[in-house]
């Protein structure tokens, strides 16, 4: 008997921790944490008055955009109601606490002023004299005239700000006697502070001789990996002056190889970008930045993705229909792009990192999908960006708006047209597909923005 108590008898210590286990009852459910974020333009310029809601919580941005929502569980959807833009924009799926939530386009007014000088004429030479903002998104740009050296342009900004401090810079090179138009060297390089003021003009800004230094050329040179049954469309050459840049665009480049002749000048950097279509209308591009005087420099393409639900053409679309599409290559967020075709319904943006999504009903906040209208969507993939908390920061905002932030890639699928459901008792539209004008126009401008850039005056 002795033997059988041993084997049947618990520590003291054991039993104790049963007693105590027991004693706890359910797991409680998880409190939640206060989530506090902001609600942003494309610019970074704040939108207050823009309805947040999260699950049962509804919430106004205030007037620097922030918002502050207690008691969320994650993961979490998001939802940004943008009235004034008729846009709602959907996050799928956040863990962070912190979401910067991004109107992926302009909310303020325009502003400009005009910023005009003299440079050294130089016949042979192209010079070109361009203003990039020191912390905002200020730009512009001009050629001066040959033979006189005057130049005179317009900079242009969307914000709320009147004075911005910026850098006034000269560049001056040489094109290729060939025709593909590109710098071929570069003798003249200057920089100088510039505070503009919205509606000001500011002339005088005149460069001597003097000013001038002669930077050396480098070149960089690599290749463009394009993927299956894509056909390489377009490459540039950027030479990026802090947030902007100024291109050169080749069209139907002959060869996957570049080599780019470039000024070794400190505080200039340089990217290459490319693009390529597939016969459905796919594209992918990428742009890389890159330090200088580099070789075998990758610029690597990846196929798009591809839509499946609904069909082209479909009807009677609604919040409970389903979009889905394969994922296309690379890591990345895709962002479901949907518009009306009149241009008078709601517009939507759904991040996610799935390869599903829906038109939230959003009736109740007056964005709700309009009765038998006609819709296109189509989906933006960034790549490489690791997840959907990534794509809710600000240097998601950054790398996919500032020239100089890093190498960032997006790939667009094919544009399918629907209808939606009809309203009880109407006779339902009949769906079309979208024309070829439509649909190529749509695939040659996506999300990613690089607003600070412009062309290189010809």
């Amino acid at each position: 008997m002795n033997t059988l108590r041993r084997s049947t008898t618990l520590p003291l210590a054991t039993l104790g921790l049963l007693v105590a286990c027991a004693g706890n009852g359910p797991t409680p459910p998880p409190q939640g944490v206060t989530v506090s974020g902001s609600v942003r333009d494309r610019v970074a310029e704040p939108i207050g008055g823009a309805t947040v809601l999260l699950g049962k919580s509804s919430v106004t941005s205030s007037s620097d955009g922030t918002f502050s929502i207690p008691g969320v569980v994650a993961p979490y959807d998001i939802t940004v109601i943008l009235s004034a833009q008729n846009t709602a924009v959907i996050y799928k799926g956040l863990t962070r606490s912190d979401p910067a939530l991004l109107y992926p386009d302009v909310a303020a007014a325009e502003r400009t002023a005009t910023i005009s000088g003299t440079v050294p004429p130089a016949a042979s030479s192209v010079t070109v004299v361009l203003f990039v903002s020191s912390g905002r998104y200020a730009f512009g740009a001009g050629r001066a005239d040959a033979t006189t050296g005057q130049y005179a342009f317009t900079v242009r900004w969307h914000g709320s700000y009147d004075t911005d401090p910026g850098q006034l810079s000269l560049l001056r090179f040489r094109w290729t006697t060939d025709a593909t138009g590109l710098p071929a060297s570069y003798d003249g390089y200057a920089s100088r502070p510039v505070t503009i003021s919205a509606g000001g003009n500011f002339s005088s800004n005149d460069f001597a001789a003097t000013d001038l230094t002669d930077p050396p050329e480098q070149s960089i040179s690599g290749a463009i990996a394009v993927p299956a049954s894509y056909t390489l469309n377009a490459r540039q050459l950027y030479v990026i002056f802090g947030r902007g840049a100024l291109y050169w665009e080749e069209k139907n480049a002959s060869s996957n190889a570049f080599t780019y002749t470039v000024p070794a000048q400190a505080g200039v950097t340089f990217a290459v970008g490319a693009e390529a279509h597939d016969g459905s209308l796919r594209s992918s591009s990428f742009f890389k930045v890159i330090s200088g005087n580099a070789s075998n420099v990758g610029i690597p393409l990846t196929a798009a993705p591809q839509l499946a639900l609904p069909a082209n053409g479909a009807s009677g679309v609604d919040a409970t229909t389903p979009f889905n599409w394969s994922q296309g290559a690379g890591t990345g967020v895709n962002v479901v792009n949907v518009w009306p075709g009149n241009g008078n319904g709601p517009r939507y943006f759904v991040f996610t990192a799935a390869a599903d999504a829906n038109i939230p009903d959003l009736a109740a906040e007056g964005m709700g999908l309009p009765t038998g209208a006609s819709y296109y969507w189509q989906i933006d993939r960034f790549f490489p960006v690791a997840s959907v908390d990534a794509a809710a920061g600000e240097s998601f905002r950054r790398l996919i708006t500032d020239a100089d932030r890093g190498d960032v890639g997006e790939t667009i699928s094919e544009r399918f047209g629907f209808t939606t459901k009809a309203a009880a008792g109407a006779v339902a539209a009949s769906a079309t597909a979208p024309s070829a004008a439509a649909a190529t126009e749509g695939q040659r401008r996506g999300l990613l923005m690089r607003a600070p850039i412009l062309p290189g005056p010809r």
